[in-house]
């Protein structure tokens, strides 16, 4: 009796190794513990993608700051050194009767110089700059909001590695099970081979059984190790293949809900868009409207604005310049006709996302019923099981069953447990996916 309590301690603690080790995958003996909001958080202080967050701010400080300038006032120097062949000259011919001696006038000099300052002044511009500011605005609202999105599909793909190895872990350990079970029925046949009572044939059956469990393990333990190191790549940590991993729990509101609220950034990256649309469409309207703005020059030259003197003189002029473009073939209007054209795409595009994601949180919330109806199934294969491993673990105490048998519905009862760890952590990611898709998480 003893030897038998040991053999069946044995071979569950080695079952309970092959369930929590993932075989192929570098192993270390201080595991981690890894949670999915944790990981989440991880990609939010490091990833490269949502960086470009405090760039896009920068820009468009710097951006709104070269807007702005507009209304500053305007300096420029010119000089110029200029020889022209001919110059205006007034020699006037009078008839002898009005001759009154010797008169003439003087000619500016052919070689001329100027330098002059020249200041502008913005004083009235339709509203161009304001409207600038609020597309700007705008754009960087969309900038921004799109790095939100971006992260949102991270989550997305570092949720869907993070159950898959719950759920390669749970398999594994439904693989070690059968090949544990396959391996004694293994000892059984080739004790009954050697006395004659079992076939050959019946052995090498089983033995092929064996090696396709195993090869089972060998795909769950490759794609185990896929997962990790995708996560590692995505958070930029280094990650122990033997972390404990927690089963997030989640409330949901499915199916109470009748008329759910969607928060997904994809959304409020369209609707950005359509305001930025209408945004740059006030813009254009705006740069349609006259435009004043006041000058002043200051200068020194030969000659100076006295153009018939040959002296070096300082002047200077200001004054208020207005300009409008009132005709320009219709061209305002197209560019304003085509942001409205925009907008109205942005929008069949929003209505569009909303059924798809209407469709996507149907199909969650059908997930959800699947599991929450599947464990409740599970519960009841799981209480049989124990019943009968119950019935048999007095059998075998009382001698009416081999060790073997006994060893069969431990491990058949350890298959249940683990059918329902799967199917709960299915369940935990049908919420989760419930959760994503409106935005929630």
């Amino acid at each position: 009796m003893i030897s038998r309590q040991r053999t069946i301690l044995s071979i569950s603690l080695a079952v309970f190794l092959f369930s929590s080790i993932p075989w192929g995958c570098h192993a270390h003996p201080a595991p981690d513990t890894l949670t999915l909001k944790g990981l989440y958080r991880v990609v939010a202080e490091g990833h490269p993608a949502l960086k470009k967050a405090g760039l896009i701010e920068r820009r468009s400080t710097l951006s709104r700051r070269s807007i702005n300038f507009s209304w500053l006032p305007q300096f420029d120097l010119e000089g110029s050194a200029v020889y022209q062949s001919e110059v205006t000259s007034i020699d006037p011919e009078f008839p002898p009767e009005l001759q009154i001696g010797e008169l003439s006038f003087p000619s500016p000099e052919k070689d001329q110089y100027r330098a002059e300052l020249k200041v502008s002044q913005m004083i009235f511009d339709g509203g161009v700059t304001s409207a600038r500011n609020e597309l700007l605005e705008k754009e960087a609202a969309v900038d921004q909001k799109e790095v939100e999105s971006e992260y949102y599909r991270i989550k997305e793909i570092i949720t869907g590695y993070y159950f898959a190895i719950l759920t390669l872990r749970k398999e594994m350990g439904i693989a070690g099970t059968v090949t544990a079970d396959l391996s004694e029925q293994r000892k059984m046949l080739q004790s009954g081979l050697v006395h004659g009572a079992v076939r050959e044939s019946a052995v090498r059956e089983l033995e092929t059984r064996i090696i396709q469990s195993e090869q089972k393990v060998i795909s769950i333990q490759m794609e185990l190790c896929s997962a990790f190191e995708a996560v590692e790549e995505i958070a930029g940590i280094a990650i122990d293949t033997s972390a404990v991993l927690v089963i997030p729990e989640f409330s949901c509101p499915y199916p109470r809900e009748e008329s759910p609220r969607y928060k997904r950034p994809e959304l409020e990256v369209l609707d950005l868009q359509m305001e930025r649309a209408h945004s740059a469409e006030k813009l254009i309207f705006r740069e349609s409207l006259p435009r004043i703005h006041g000058f002043a020059t200051l200068g020194y030259g030969r000659p100076g604005l006295n153009m018939m003197s040959d002296q070096f003189d300082s002047y200077y002029m200001a004054g208020v310049v207005l300009s409008w473009n009132p005709f320009d073939w219709g061209d305002n209007s197209r560019e304003r006709d085509i942001r409205r054209i925009n907008g109205r795409i942005i929008k069949r595009s929003r209505e569009s996302l909303m059924r798809n994601i209407s469709a996507q949180l149907r199909n969650a919330g059908r997930s959800i019923e699947k599991y929450d109806r599947m464990l409740e199934k599970d519960r009841q294969i799981l209480r049989l099981r124990e019943r009968i491993a119950e019935v048999k673990r007095s059998r075998f105490r009382n001698g009416d069953i081999t060790a073997d048998d006994y060893i069969s519905e431990i491990n058949r009862l350890e298959q249940a447990r683990l059918n329902m760890e799967k199917d709960r952590i299915g369940l935990q990611k049908a919420k989760v996916d419930y959760l994503m898709i409106k935005g929630e998480l």
